[in-house]
């Protein structure tokens, strides 16, 4: 009797771990998936050979659709691959890595999951040094998410980078990122670009609502994004006018 009364208690228990998991920490699992919708818009301020080869680029990303596909969870360890269906043909990209340190090669479209304001993207061990800066219920893929926010900008040698991530933080998931990319010629500005990804449908939530309106936090970094790349074309035009007045001197 003595035996199946620990049996009894040890099935309880770890029923209750199971269902106390289940309840507190949800995580994506093998199997499931995310459709993204991406959009593309360049502005450009020159029209050479190499200038024209980034448009294409850009205007093959230009309203399509990309696949989120997870292979193999074992938190916190995660396989997952991204099929994007480009309008010059369709590429697929595999990722694995660790949702605690985000290496080796996450690429933020995971995080860790449950993070707090100022808490940093990946828990342990990452050299990114993003922090999550707002946290907000909204609405992606039919239904209202409690989301995380961050904005950051990465300089380089030529080009300019500003972006706007949003991730869903009970999964980690991504939920939307949008960017304005400005690249440089000999410190001149030749092209300006804007690129905005949206999950559409998933498997990870529950639909609520089947209103497909753009989502406010996107229109938000939209918004900024967009001022940022108005006054750098207001800059651009000023240069070139200059250029001309000493020219015609």
């Amino acid at each position: 009797m003595r035996g199946v009364s620990h049996l009894f208690l040890l099935m309880v228990i770890v029923s209750a771990e199971a269902l106390l998991l289940q309840t507190c920490f949800s995580f994506p699992q093998e199997g499931d998936w995310a459709v993204y919708s991406a959009r593309a818009v360049c502005w450009a301020g020159a029209n050479d050979d190499k200038v024209k080869e980034q448009i294409e680029y850009y205007e093959n990303i230009n309203n399509t659709i990309w696949n989120l596909t997870i292979h193999i969870v074992n938190y916190p360890n995660v396989t997952f691959s991204i099929t994007k269906n480009l309008k010059n043909g369709t590429i697929s990209e595999n990722y694995k890595g660790n949702l605690e340190t985000g290496t080796p090669d996450m690429d933020m479209w995971m995080i860790s999951p449950n993070l707090s304001v100022g808490d940093p993207i990946y828990r342990h061990g990452s050299n990114l040094n993003i922090f999550i800066r707002d946290r907000a219920a909204h609405e992606f893929a039919y239904a209202t998410r409690d989301v995380l926010y961050t904005n950051f900008s990465q300089p380089q040698s030529g080009v300019e980078s500003y972006f706007g991530f949003f991730w869903d933080r009970e999964t980690g998931i991504l939920c939307g990122a949008s960017s304005i990319i400005k690249y440089y010629d000999e410190n001149e500005p030749v092209l300006n670009v804007m690129i905005n990804i949206n999950i559409v449908d998933t498997s990870l939530w529950v639909k609520t609502t089947q209103n497909y309106d753009v989502k406010w936090p996107v229109i938000i970094t939209l918004t900024a994004l967009i001022s940022i790349l108005i006054v750098a074309m207001l800059l651009f035009r000023k240069r070139k006018k200059k250029g001309k007045m000493g020219l015609r001197k």
